[in-house]
């Protein structure tokens, strides 16, 4: 006779399986047939997905698993990226939850993107952060220009043109960092985009050059009817030129913001 009904062991279950380590249930699917059936039975209720790592067999771990929610780790830079692995994974966008690239050199950051030129339509976290002197350009479009579910963006590039694209789509976004090349964007860009974003609640904003000078950005302000209004914003970060802070904060109302960090 069984100890527990299914019910009683789903709640344990669930209080095993943390958020932060996608791969939990594995263990708990080696127990016995009965925990197997029944954790995969239950893939919402347990947040079941696939972790997709550089030395793991991606194909084949996509074709024994049901088709659970992908998401694709990385936190070391290596020579892997070139492989088949990490695009295997990729090659599921709608599957896609999220992508976390902490270090990337930034001469393999094309072999990932070629990957990832086709809406990721349940994106909800991306991350790439370049490891490298050198600062990498996204390819345009990127994402296709769509992820709708996207709620977390950290992006370490220098043009803002793909960006600019991708934020039209991003309508929950929650937390956004950006680490740009401030003359591949306008004041006027900057304002647009953030007020199609009403429920950014943190801002990281850092600008590559700010010592360059640039007569023709300087000449770009936005115009005195641009605004954008963040109710939700709690936390803005910034480094560049405090000129250029002293523009952004003129066309932004957050009323919930105490100030800004300096970054």
């Amino acid at each position: 006779m069984d100890l527990f009904p299914d019910e009683v062991l789903l709640d344990i279950f669930d209080f095993y399986v943390n958020p932060e380590d996608a791969d939990a249930w594995h263990t708990l699917i080696h127990v016995c047939q009965r925990w197997r059936t029944i954790v995969l039975s239950s893939p919402r209720r347990l947040n079941l997905q696939i972790l997709c790592k550089h030395r793991r067999p991606v194909r084949k771990m996509l074709n024994i698993w049901p088709p659970l929610p992908i998401v694709v780790w990385h936190d070391t830079p290596g020579k892997f990226l070139c492989g088949d692995n990490i695009t295997a994974a990729l090659e599921h966008p709608d599957r896609v939850r999220e992508i976390r690239f902490k270090t990337i050199a930034s001469k393999l950051l094309m072999n990932v993107t070629k990957a990832m030129d086709v809406p990721f339509p349940v994106l909800t976290t991306l991350e790439l952060k370049i490891y490298s002197l050198w600062w990498a350009c996204l390819p345009d479009p990127f994402l296709g220009g769509s992820a709708p579910r996207l709620q977390s963006l950290d992006l370490d590039v220098t043009n803002f043109s793909p960006i600019w694209k991708l934020l039209h789509s991003t309508r929950d976004l929650v937390r956004l960092s950006l680490g740009i090349d401030q003359y591949s964007v306008t004041f006027e860009e900057i304002v647009t985009c953030l007020s199609s974003l009403a429920k950014l609640k943190s801002i990281s904003l850092v600008f590559r050059f700010p010592d360059r000078q640039d007569p023709y950005l300087a000449s770009q302000r936005p115009s005195p009817l641009s605004r954008a209004i963040l109710p939700a914003l709690t936390y803005f970060g910034f480094k560049g030129a405090g000129n250029d802070l002293e523009v952004i904060m003129a066309h932004l109302d957050a009323p919930l913001l105490d100030g800004v960090t300096l970054l």
